[in-house]
């Protein structure tokens, strides 16, 4: 049973990623202000939720799940495979599209599905463990992500894009779970004035001091998926929600198409010949105010049309989940 204040956290965290791309990858004259990449630092949530989420619930692996995942990927992935093939015909770039899942051009989704695969032997550790073993394989992990994520030490912990860093992530979500009820007794008032604290104090000195080396010892620490400040945050943010109590058939049902909202509005054809010339021709520097305001309008938009699209398409993914189960019927995998 869908639980609405997690359904609502997954809702919440693919809008921050979406304006936080419209920022990023759209809008430079916004983002290369100050202020504007200060932002960049609470919206950065997203990714770790997304992930913490899953822990919480854990992955259930199955042949049949495994195929609804990359089947909606392909679907989503055919316009760049399809303007690769018209721009570059029969090459080796083109060939390496087709290849949509290890040469995904969703980094995340890359590691997910090898986080999806691995899935089975982390919760049946995370099952039978001690709190003491527990607490020790977070603290394995959180070193080997953090320390050579943000000291660049190793190009393959770089900036929290891996495995460890999910699987860290993944063991923090199930934790919480398991502590659910004594999280819950943490006032609500106290986390959301830490939030709004922390924040302030990270946006303020960010933009105060772009300019100087101390605006890159800020981004390190609360940037990257690795970060240790931008973990903080993410943690705060999943336990504001766990306290929530809330019931919404609506939410539930919009929540269900957020990993395709996902895919869609990231498309790295559909984002750069649809999105960015939209955002192009909005905004004109009338006044910071009235640009925010348009980038949470558009956001919202872009939400809203990608679930559309992706609701429109449900008759396809009832047929794959038809077939999937037919094909997890004749092939079973027994994996726990």
């Amino acid at each position: 049973m869908r639980q609405s204040n997690m359904e609502l956290l997954r809702i919440v965290s693919i809008l921050a990623i979406i304006l936080y791309h419209l920022l990023v990858f759209v809008h430079n004259v916004l983002s290369d202000r100050p202020i504007y990449q200060a932002m960049f630092l609470p919206l950065h949530v997203g990714v770790l939720l997304f992930v913490m989420i899953s822990g919480y619930f854990h992955i259930r692996f199955s042949i049949k799940k495994y195929i609804t995942i990359i089947f909606p990927m392909f679907v989503y992935s055919l316009p760049s495979i399809i303007s690769t093939f018209s721009d570059k015909g029969l090459s080796f770039h083109s060939i390496n599209e087709l290849l949509f899942v290890s040469h995904s051009q969703y980094w995340y989704m890359r590691i997910y599905i090898g986080l999806f695969l691995l899935s089975p032997l982390i919760n049946k550790y995370l099952d039978t463990c001690s709190n003491k073993s527990r607490m020790t394989l977070i603290a394995c992990l959180l070193f080997i992500a953090t320390w050579g994520g943000i000291t660049y030490g190793d190009p393959s912990l770089y900036a929290g894009k891996n495995i460890i860093n999910f699987m860290l992530l993944y063991s923090l979500g199930d934790t919480f779970k398991r502590y659910n009820n004594q999280i819950k007794l943490i006032s609500m008032k106290k986390l959301i004035l830490l939030y709004i604290i922390l924040n302030i104090l990270l946006i303020c000195t960010f933009a105060n001091f772009s300019q100087s080396s101390i605006a890159q010892v800020i981004y390190r620490l609360s940037f990257q998926y690795c970060s240790p400040i931008l973990l903080i945050n993410s943690i705060l943010v999943f336990f504001i929600f766990m306290k929530i109590n809330i019931t919404s058939d609506v939410i539930n049902y919009a929540a269900k198409s957020v990993l395709a909202i996902y895919l869609i509005h990231c498309n790295n054809v559909i984002f750069p010949a649809i999105i960015e010339p939209v955002v192009t021709r909005i905004f004109n520097e009338v006044s910071d105010i009235v640009n925010l305001i348009g980038l949470f309008v558009l956001t919202t938009t872009i939400f809203i049309v990608c679930l559309i699209t992706d609701k429109i398409l449900t008759p396809l993914w009832n047929m794959t989940e038809r077939t999937a189960t037919i094909i997890e019927e004749k092939f079973k995998i027994e994996y726990r």
